[in-house]
């Protein structure tokens, strides 16, 4: 408010350039819209998009595609969505698996390892050559993974890169891990009991309530080798399993 400098609102913009319909264009993906309980209904979602989409516009012109991602059943974002946006694709589907309670079988020849920095160029173009027909993937180079792996708020690497490789160490097959456990935590508070049960079963949903995540994201493996994409699947479900509960 500008006479208190009370915050009753908040937006986040991710500008980021990606493919879209063949070609690589800026983009926005609006997000983290929120506005404090007792000022909602006021406009001031709206104006928030407002700004977020004319700071877009100062930024890269009216070339840039405009995204947002909205939970589902958050009437009033899309509601606010409505006034810029000119469709809907539907919703995203998100897979979580539990933690391996013993290592896995590696096809024979193929093993895991952390990606070596000289080894950024030739990920980036694998990755890139795997996703080159998928809308908003943003493309990758060394140096944007140099830049991803030293982002972070700890002291420490949250971001990593992994790959499975063969005996003569080609490149197989890789991802990024983000250790999203690190940085917060989802307290699952009650359950139908019936799902609680099969969530249970399925490792998902550890006795304290508290899932840990551990992202995967950008997987990709080089033509002929989805084996080896499942091998390096396996094995982070084990490798990873004292950094979260599961992976996402």
């Amino acid at each position: 408010l500008p006479a208190t400098g009370q915050l009753v609102g908040m937006a986040m913009i991710d500008w980021s350039q990606r493919q879209v319909e063949g070609s690589v264009r800026p983009c926005a993906l609006l997000n983290t819209l929120k506005v404090h309980p007792d000022y909602r209904r006021r406009g001031i979602a709206r104006r928030l998009a407002e700004w977020r989409i004319a700071a877009t516009r100062g930024r890269f012109g009216d070339d840039a595609v405009l995204l947002a991602d909205i939970q589902k059943g958050n009437v009033a974002s899309e509601r606010a969505a409505q006034h810029w946006s000119s469709q809907f694709v539907g919703q995203p589907h998100t897979v979580l698996m539990g933690m391996r309670r013993s290592p896995p079988r590696l096809p024979r020849g193929i093993s895991v390892r952390p990606a070596r920095p000289e080894e950024r160029g030739a990920i980036a173009e694998q990755q890139n050559r795997f996703y080159q027909n998928y809308n908003l993937y943003a493309p990758q180079t060394a140096d944007s993974f140099a830049a991803w792996l030293d982002h972070t708020p700890l002291h420490a690497p949250i971001h990593h890169l992994v790959v499975a490789v063969d005996a003569a160490g080609t490149l197989l097959a890789g991802a990024g891990i983000s250790e999203r456990a690190r940085l917060l935590a989802l307290h699952v508070g009650r359950l139908p009991a019936a799902m609680k049960l099969v969530v249970r079963a399925m490792g998902l949903l550890p006795p304290s309530g508290v899932v840990d995540e551990v992202l995967v994201d950008q997987l990709w493996f080089a033509p002929g080798h989805l084996a080896a994409a499942q091998a390096l699947w396996a094995w982070l479900r084990w490798d990873l399993r004292e950094r979260g509960s599961v992976l996402r």
